[in-house]
């Protein structure tokens, strides 16, 4: 019985090393690519490369949610995306685009990357679980392959506190110069509308084409001619009164 457990042992130790340089492998090969305005990529990064390329560092965040401070370790983006496309190219983009490994699309606007410093986040420093809890899910949720994470000056107020631009799950990025033409309004309610839209909905939802792929097109998701005004409203304020089991916080 001792002999086996030393075997056991031995065997553990044999082996450790082996399994260390394979999770390690695995880990490195995480895959981010940078598109252009028409998504064909421009360049690829594991994250042996990003570490080789950029400088490695821990970056302190508040979680609204948790009410916490934590710690990640990550790239400064700003220059990452410097390298990729330059720096005026992307700086005056109308925004970036984020692609997740779920279809979830988050636009950062301008307005954001002009007051906030973004970092590429690819694990915590404590050496917990790569994963964070969210406002609108019940359990934590994975992180990986990347997270954009935000350092903010206190006197951007709640711009920080904007959950659409903390994406997650993200391996591919893209830029828009300009504003798309499906994006194009005019009118007082129109403007309104869009700037609602761009904030809250166009991570998971399109318009046009235009937008995350997750939740749908809004113009062809659902025909709203027979819909009251109320009914709308109520839906998009919690959909899961309608639907207990939408996916849609």
């Amino acid at each position: 019985m001792i002999v086996k457990k030393y075997l056991l042992v031995i065997l553990y130790l044999l082996f450790l090393p082996g399994l260390r340089l394979l999770f390690s492998a695995e880990s490195n090969e995480r895959e981010f690519t940078f598109m252009d305005e028409n998504q064909k990529m421009i360049k690829e990064f594991t994250l042996a490369s990003f570490k080789k390329n950029f400088k490695e560092q821990d970056v302190n965040v508040y979680n609204y949610v948790s009410q916490k401070i934590e710690i990640y370790r990550a790239f400064d983006l700003s220059k990452i995306l410097d390298h990729v496309y330059g720096r005026n190219k992307w700086r005056n983009s109308f925004a970036l685009v984020t692609i997740s490994t779920d279809q979830y699309a988050p636009f950062i606007q301008k307005k954001i990357y002009t007051q906030l410093r973004p970092y590429l986040a690819f694990a915590r420093s404590d050496g917990k679980e790569f994963e964070n809890k969210k406002s609108f899910s019940k359990g934590s949720i994975s992180l990986a392959p990347y997270y954009i994470i935000w350092k903010s000056p206190r006197s951007t107020g709640n711009l920080k506190k904007v959950r659409d631009h903390w994406p997650w799950k993200i391996n591919k990025l893209f830029i828009l110069p300009n504003e798309p033409k499906e994006l194009a309004a005019t009118s007082p309610n129109f403007i309104a509308g869009k700037k609602t839209f761009l904030n809250h909905c166009i991570a998971c939802h399109s318009i046009n084409g235009i937008g995350g792929t997750k939740g749908g097109d809004v113009v062809k998701l659902i025909k709203t001619k027979n819909l009251t005004d109320e009914y709308l409203e109520q839906y998009i304020l919690d959909p899961r009164i309608s639907f207990p089991k939408s996916k849609m916080p």
